[in-house]
């Protein structure tokens, strides 16, 4: 054990009972003239004394005295001099020390502190009979029995953070607030710790895009001005900027603004502005999560006003998927879940009344198209065979139903059933016979020739809540274009490629997932002038409801032209667009001759809109 230790720590106590004891007020003879307020302070073990002296140049008097410390360090407790009462803040990290008559010039203050661990540094700010602040700063604390040590500087490698890297909301940070960051640029999954001047305030890590958004309590003891801020990176490189923190609004506590939601609509239009208002604490943000299903489809930051109110507006896009939408609304500390259904003026839509049909059951789809509207209607078989096509129409409010027996002869697996407008719109729906569906894709394109300028919207139903690979490939086997696409709840999902730059040709857009995938192929800048057309059937008599299987060939290669099915009144049935290859050469068997298909002579034409050839077939009863 030390003597002298304990012999200066007893002489401590002694001058620190002494000066409560004294309870006066002592003048100060010598102050720098440049000094607005003078601070000492002296500590031994956990016990401070800290004076305050007036400057004899100042005609502000001091009316109060705030104190404060970093980290997790707090108050135990504390003694004032006579003329001053004091309070407990911010759980024991603040003290607020106000006197009965104002601190003049040339006067002098001292209080007695105890803190729970030892401090080498203090806070401090004095304010006068307004509340208006007179000087802050951060004073050291000299140990009675030694020399204040040095500091060793940091030897860590320092970079600036640049501007665009971070962003804090609301751009003007106060102290005792918590306030939303936002960071950019980082590597992928990286672990970052963030610091404020020399504090770490949170521990974050980058998504898959090097990005981040989280939420930082600046501590009420924080110094008013400008603080060091740092991100440390995983690699160990602090990167650096200079931060300005101001006073909180209220010194003693904020307002507090109720959370909630002032307008939302329960439906919204494609094309639409969606807009959103609400409430919240002043300057603060407000973050918004939209969802389909469990799949996060977008996620948007607004920040409060003054008076605590914030809005949101933002236009639906026209590829937005139609059908219901959740909306989080949340802040730092609530969250608000509420569910929007975005429609639109022409919504072609289909469903299968039941996921799963037995031997006996009558499969039934049902679905929402334009009034009146004509549409064909094809069942595909687990062998991606096509087993029933018929034309159907809606009625007069855009309903329809379609309807088939499941006989002995369908094989157990997962089937499809696709419907097709005749502006070549689709939509598809997926159900299970003799077993319950299991994962299956389909893809739908509304056309297939496209210019070069064009984009290609690219639609999928497939299994719900996954992430799809989708690959262009070229008629050399070559990808294009590698993409990734998430379906919904629901199983739908979709994608828009630029096909800027692409050459003219044939292309495929291949779907897949997992061990499944689907094809669809497609053309672009393909010619419209064919030439000379030739085409056959493979057969000449048909039942209802049987596929064509057309051959035929273009003078011209890689031509667009169009197939249609003509009854024998003379009306077009169905019409469907191709293109021919790089050797003139086309096939299809997307022609089907429709159930209630009546016997007699049926056309088929082929046309470029210059060219024509037509061949004719029986359909027998």
């Amino acid at each position: 054990m030390n003597p002298m230790k304990n012999y200066s720590k007893v002489n401590f106590i002694i001058i620190l009972l002494a000066v409560v004891s004294l309870l006066v007020v002592f003048p100060v003879s010598e102050i720098t003239a440049a000094e607005t307020i003078s601070v000492n302070a002296k500590n031994l073990d956990n016990t401070i004394i800290i004076e305050f002296s007036n400057s004899p140049n100042n005609t502000s008097e001091i009316k109060t005295v705030k104190v404060w410390l970093g980290g997790d360090k707090t108050f135990k407790s504390f003694k004032t001099e006579s003329g001053w009462g004091g309070g407990t803040y911010s759980d024991g990290k603040l003290l607020v020390f106000t006197a009965v008559d104002s601190l003049k010039s040339g006067e002098s203050v001292k209080f007695g502190l105890i803190t729970n661990q030892k401090v080498t540094g203090i806070n401090w700010k004095a304010l006068d009979k307004n509340d208006n602040a007179i000087d802050t700063n951060k004073t050291p604390i000299q140990e009675i029995s030694q020399d204040l040590p040095n500091i060793p500087t940091s030897e860590h490698e320092t970079t600036q953070i640049s501007g665009d890297k971070i962003k804090f909301i609301p751009e003007k940070i106060r102290i005792a607030s918590s306030e939303r960051l936002i960071g950019n640029g980082f590597n992928p999954n990286e672990a970052l710790q963030l610091f404020l001047n020399d504090t770490l305030l949170e521990s974050v890590r980058t998504d898959q895009n090097g990005n981040f958004i989280t939420k930082l309590n600046i501590p009420a003891t924080t110094k008013i001005g400008i603080n060091d801020f740092q991100i440390k990176r995983q690699d160990g490189v602090y990167e650096s900027t200079k931060l300005k923190i101001n006073d909180s609004l209220n010194r003693f506590y904020e307002t507090e603004h109720r959370f909630g939601i002032t307008t939302i609509p329960e439906t919204i239009k494609l094309e639409d502005t969606l807009s959103i208002s609400g409430t919240a604490k002043a300057q603060s943000g407000i973050i918004l999560s939209f969802k389909n299903g469990n799949v996060l489809e977008s996620k948007r930051v607004v920040v409060t006003d003054a008076a605590g109110k914030w809005n949101y507006d933002d236009i639906i896009g026209s590829d937005t998927l139609v059908g219901a939408k959740s909306v989080i609304i949340e802040n730092d500390q609530k969250s608000i879940l509420k569910n929007i259904t975005v429609t639109s003026d022409f919504v072609f839509q289909m469903i299968s009344s039941s996921d799963r049909y037995d031997t006996g059951d009558t499969v039934t789809i049902t679905g929402t198209a334009e009034a009146n509207q004509e549409l064909t209607l094809s069942i595909i078989d687990p062998k991606s065979v096509t087993i029933l096509f018929d034309t159907i129409q809606a009625d007069g409010s855009g309903k329809f139903e379609y309807k088939f027996p499941v006989t002995s002869t369908f094989t157990s697996g997962t089937y499809a059933a696709i419907a097709k407008t005749l502006d070549n719109s689709s939509e598809a729906t997926i159900f299970g016979i003799g077993s319950a569906p299991t994962d299956k894709i389909i893809v739908l394109l509304d056309q297939l020739n496209f210019q070069t300028t064009a984009d290609l919207p690219l639609r999928v139903v497939g299994p719900s809540s996954s992430t799809l690979n989708v690959r262009i490939i070229d008629s050399g086997d070559t990808i294009k274009v590698t993409e990734s696409l998430t379906t919904n709840s629901a199983g739908n999902g979709q994608i828009t490629l630029d096909l800027n730059g692409y050459k003219s040709g044939v292309y495929r857009a291949v779907v897949s997932y997992t061990s499944i995938e689907d094809i669809a192929k497609f053309s672009v800048g393909l010619q419209t002038g064919t030439g000379v057309i030739t085409l056959s059937p493979t057969k000449s008599t048909y039942q209802p409801g049987e596929e064509t299987v057309v051959i035929g060939q273009t003078a011209n290669s890689n031509a667009i032209l169009f197939l249609s099915l003509i009854n024998p009144n003379g009306d077009k049935v169905s019409e469907i667009e191709l293109f021919s290859d790089k050797n003139g050469q086309f096939t299809s068997n997307l022609l089907r001759i429709p159930l209630d298909a009546p016997p007699g002579v049926w056309t088929i034409e082929a046309n470029s809109r210059l060219d024509t050839a037509s061949a004719t077939i029986d359909v027998e009863i």
